[in-house]
């Protein structure tokens, strides 16, 4: 185990990084060292490790390579679900745009009822839609009437029934 005595700038050639990581390496405290005095700061390396430090790198170019593929594999992944989210918004804004479109035939609809109903056409225009608003309001009273003589009915056969078993069970 042979260790040198070395400068940063030659520390960092021999280490294959730059001076700077031997400076932060320095800051860190993580690499020994020590400073003359006309103030040049010399690194102490181990030649064994010079090796290892290849290696590492190499490692760390692996690593660094697999991290673009996965950003690479990202960005395509965002652009991709950007696309899918501009096309459900456009079907949305095309779906709402054709709301008023479905509701206007139920409304033409009730307007031809009342104009078959009376003996003139009616208006356009404010006459005309009170017309229409009259005519949901008798069509919302005639369906209420249908339901409730519906209902007398059933209550009816359900009394007739009641009866019925009543005088059989007592006679």
């Amino acid at each position: 185990m042979a260790i040198e005595r070395l400068t940063v700038a030659q520390a960092a050639t021999r280490l294959g990084v730059t001076q700077d990581a031997i400076r932060k390496r320095i800051s860190r405290n993580t690499i020994d060292y020590d400073q003359d005095p006309d103030g040049r700061i010399h690194v102490y390396v181990d030649s064994s490790k010079i090796g290892q430090d290849k290696s590492s790198d190499a490692s760390t170019e692996k690593l660094v390579e697999v991290q673009h593929q996965e950003i690479e594999f990202l960005r395509r992944q965002l652009e991709t679900r950007t696309e899918e989210i501009r096309r459900r918004d456009s079907i949305i804004a095309g779906l709402t745009q054709r709301i008023p479109e479905l509701e206007a035939p139920l409304e033409s609809q009730l307007t031809l009822e009342n104009t078959t109903r009376t003996d003139h056409p009616t208006p356009e225009g404010p006459a005309g839609s009170q017309e229409v608003q009259r005519g949901a309001h008798k069509a919302w009273w005639r369906r209420l009437t249908l339901v409730a003589v519906l209902l007398l009915g059933v209550v009816a056969l359900w009394l007739t029934s009641l009866l019925v078993a009543l005088y059989i069970l007592y006679s």
